[in-house]
């Protein structure tokens, strides 16, 4: 998808073509998406997991790493979500991402990978988006932020591989997403991209 670069935010297509004000409405959440690079090898190691868990890997094109679940928003409220994107991330520079521990979430059937050291800016882009959702009356989860990238759903049983590579990729940007439940699995649109400060 075409990301220019140079503004604060800004819309895609999907946006301008479903702003109607009409009360509709759209799960929307904030996440982080990986560079080609780090995609395709994270594509790959899903697929080793997903068969050593018996489980169904994650698609390349959805593979993300969510930094807040916002749930269906109507429309006259994503232009305040995507100013609150761009300002916490307007502040929070940008940042490596090292992916290098794989673990389950056994009662939900899914397998992750995460991080053993959380850097500095993925916690204050956490904990800084969490308080100006709840702010502005948004949905918000109690639980602490806990980062992971799902490789694998409706997994039969732990994953055991123990030779998994770490994967590392330059994180210059959030997104606002939106997600629409299909059959084949969801859909998602990105509907602003907030680019983190310089380093």
């Amino acid at each position: 998808m075409p990301r220019p670069r140079g503004a604060a935010f800004f819309y895609t297509d999907a946006m301008t073509q479903t702003s109607s004000g009409t009360g509709a409405s759209r799960r929307l959440f904030f996440a982080l998406w990986p560079g080609e690079a780090a995609s395709q090898a994270l594509a790959r190691l899903a697929t080793r997991i997903a068969l050593d868990a018996r489980g169904r890997a994650t698609a390349a094109e959805r593979l993300h790493l969510t930094m807040a679940f916002v749930g269906p928003v109507p429309d006259s409220a994503v232009d305040t979500l995507v100013a609150i994107g761009a300002a916490i991330a307007g502040h929070v520079r940008a940042f490596t991402l090292t992916l290098d521990r794989v673990g389950s979430f056994r009662d939900a059937g899914i397998a992750w990978i995460g991080t053993r050291t959380p850097p500095v800016e993925l916690l204050e882009l956490a904990s800084e988006l969490k308080l100006a959702l709840g702010s502005a009356g948004f949905r918000v989860d109690d639980r602490d932020f806990k980062a992971h990238l799902t490789l694998a759903r409706r997994c039969e049983r732990r994953a055991t591989l123990q030779d998994t590579p770490a994967v590392s990729w330059r994180v210059e940007a959030m997104s606002l997403m939106a997600s629409l439940l299909a059959p084949r699995g969801p859909q998602y649109t990105e509907i602003a991209r907030c680019p983190l400060a310089s380093s």
